[in-house]
């Protein structure tokens, strides 16, 4: 298997966007390498659906990752598709990384990220809670900040290491 692109490396001396088309055997691989190299996530159990709306395909991740000290990650994921080089690609167009914390009989929200608000599916948003008072802060992002999976993972051991 070839090494993934360095940034350096990508064409035109242009930097690769986190979130660009990739093989779809690829991305699947990746799914799995990253989160099988992260001993917070206990169990994987998002998956993955082909499907067909109004004549296009689409491919949804969707699903919870149980992680350490009763975290849950809900995941919910879109992904456009295109046939290139004989190879499905998917990109994916919306996400939500709900992130939730069981503690003291309370199952409490600790952070989400997302696009999936119908009136600005563009703008992307981290919302950090609160662990007293529930109450939110919502930051947007640029889609280039806008973490991968791999990185609400690391996010959310962090964050529930220290409420």
């Amino acid at each position: 298997m070839a090494p993934r692109r360095r940034d350096a490396d990508a064409p035109g001396g242009r930097r690769r966007e986190k979130h660009s088309w990739l093989a779809l055997e690829r991305y699947l691989l990746i799914h799995r390498e990253k989160l099988a190299a992260r001993p917070f996530v206990i169990a994987d159990g998002t998956e993955f659906v082909r499907y067909e709306a109004e004549g296009v395909e689409f491919v949804r991740c969707v699903g919870i990752l149980s992680c350490q000290r009763a975290v849950r990650i809900a995941v919910t994921k879109l992904m456009a598709t295109r046939v290139s080089r004989a190879q499905l690609q998917v990109r994916s167009i919306h996400f939500n990384y709900h992130v939730t914390q069981r503690r003291d009989g309370r199952t409490r929200n600790l952070l989400r990220y997302d696009n999936s608000h119908v009136d600005t599916p563009e703008e992307y948003h981290r919302h950090l809670y609160d662990p007293r008072s529930g109450e939110q802060t919502r930051t947007i992002l640029t889609r280039e900040q806008f973490p991968d999976l791999a990185e609400v993972v690391d996010e959310a051991d962090r964050l529930s290491r220290w409420r």
